[in-house]
Parts: C-alpha cells; sequence; structure tokens
C-alpha cells in the first residue's frame, strides 16, 4: 500500500502538467478567439508594430486581460506610444470586456470596448470611439479551426462602420501559422486588409509571435505592416 501511494503522488504533478491547457492569446491574428481568462488569471499580451501608408508608424500595442469570473474578462488596450519621422506620441487606452455567451460546439463571446478622448499629438483621439464583437471559434478538422467576427465599431470621424473578420488557423505541435483578413464597412467605403503568420507556445503560459499583412482595399488601413509579439499568463 506504501508503494502504490507513492507512486500515485509521484505522478500527480505529470498528470497535472499534462492536463494544463496552454495559453489562448487574441493575438497576433485580426481577429479574436471566444476564449475567455480563468477566474483570478491574468494576461499581458505585448508586441511591436511597424506600418506603412502616407508614413511609416512604430507603435507597442498591449493588451491586459483579467478574468473576473470564468466567464467574464475585464480588459485594457493601448498602442502604449507611438513614433513617427517627427518624433514620438503617447496613444489612446480602451477599456473593456469580453464576456463568454455561450460554450459547446459553436462557442460564443462578445466584446465590447470604449476608447475616452485620450492620447497626445498626431495620436490624440479627441471624441470617444467603441467596438462591440461577436466571436466564435469552429473546429473544421482535426487541428483546423476557423474564428469569425463580426461587429460595429464607432470612430472618430468616420461614423458607424460594421466590421467582419476571420482567422483559419492550423495546429502543427507547438506552432500555429494562421492567414486572417478583417474589412470595415461604413458610408460607402469598404476596406480590407489580410495577414499571416504564425504562434510558437514556447511553454503552456508564454506564446510568442510574428505576422505581417497588406491592405487590399481602401484606406481605413495602412498599406502594409509587420509585427512580432509576446504574451504571458499569470
Amino acid at each position: 500500500m506504501r508503494v502504490a501511494a507513492m507512486v500515485v503522488l509521484l505522478l500527480i504533478p505529470v498528470f497535472a502538467q499534462a492536463q494544463e491547457e496552454s495559453i489562448v492569446a487574441d493575438r497576433p491574428g485580426l481577429a479574436d478567439g471566444s476564449t475567455t481568462m480563468a477566474q483570478g488569471v491574468a494576461q499581458l499580451e505585448i508586441g511591436v508594430t511597424g506600418e506603412g501608408g502616407d508614413e511609416e508608424l512604430f507603435t507597442l500595442p498591449a493588451l491586459v486581460r483579467f478574468g473576473i469570473t470564468n466567464r467574464l474578462e475585464l480588459r485594457i488596450a493601448s498602442d502604449v506610444v507611438g513614433w513617427t519621422s517627427d518624433g514620438g506620441d503617447v496613444a489612446p487606452v480602451a477599456a473593456g470586456f469580453k464576456l463568454r455567451l455561450r460554450d459547446g460546439a459553436l462557442p460564443l463571446s462578445l466584446i465590447a470596448s470604449v476608447q475616452p478622448p485620450s492620447g497626445e499629438g498626431r495620436l490624440r483621439s479627441s471624441a470617444f470611439e467603441g467596438e462591440a464583437r461577436l466571436v466564435s471559434d469552429i473546429d473544421l478538422a482535426e487541428g483546423l479551426s476557423l474564428t469569425p467576427n463580426v461587429g460595429v465599431g464607432l470612430v472618430e470621424g468616420d461614423g458607424a462602420v460594421a466590421i467582419f473578420a476571420a482567422s483559419l488557423e492550423r495546429e502543427m505541435g507547438r506552432a500555429l501559422p494562421f492567414v486572417d483578413f478583417e474589412a470595415s464597412i461604413g458610408d460607402g467605403d469598404t476596406s480590407m486588409i489580410a495577414d499571416a503568420g504564425v504562434a510558437w507556445v514556447v511553454r503552456p503560459d508564454t506564446q510568442l509571435d510574428i505576422s505581417t499583412g497588406v491592405n487590399f482595399l481602401g484606406d481605413e488601413y495602412p498599406e502594409w505592416f509587420i509585427a512580432a509579439g509576446y504574451s504571458r499568463r499569470f
């Protein structure tokens, strides 16, 4: 009996590690997933992004997520600081939540955020902006999933726009290559951007990523961008 008890005690950490779920981040793709943070768990998702258009801009996007319950998380997001050829400015800050509405084969969550007037210089937002999305995750085949998003955004100077996004991801061990797109439609104008990249789950609580994208239509998105990021669950 003593030997059996010792074996069980030794195997408990092994079983716990095997059952530990890997980190699920809302970066690097353009479409967000339906997974919410567990109660009392925090996650930091940060990166660096360079984009081109009328001028080149470098930012430090950051997202902080914290689980209030197992179905509700609070979110604070900002590009933190943006640099152009004329110098750097502080970026606006947005706050919001993700609420898991249903589980099962077709999970569904609501993501909503509001951005009050904030920031400095060229990056300053002088009016309230906001966004709300319904997001899901659909298993298409073994290791292949689709993440669709549909929502509405309120953009300073542009009014309300409809938002459509989707990400197609393939699980290949610890690597998660993906392709995705986002389109916005409002006031008779349509814009679309697409990107591709890969995320690596280097540890159950840690993910690295890299991605790049180009503008295919309209002028609401940068002509191109390249990004790299780090996500950590605490």
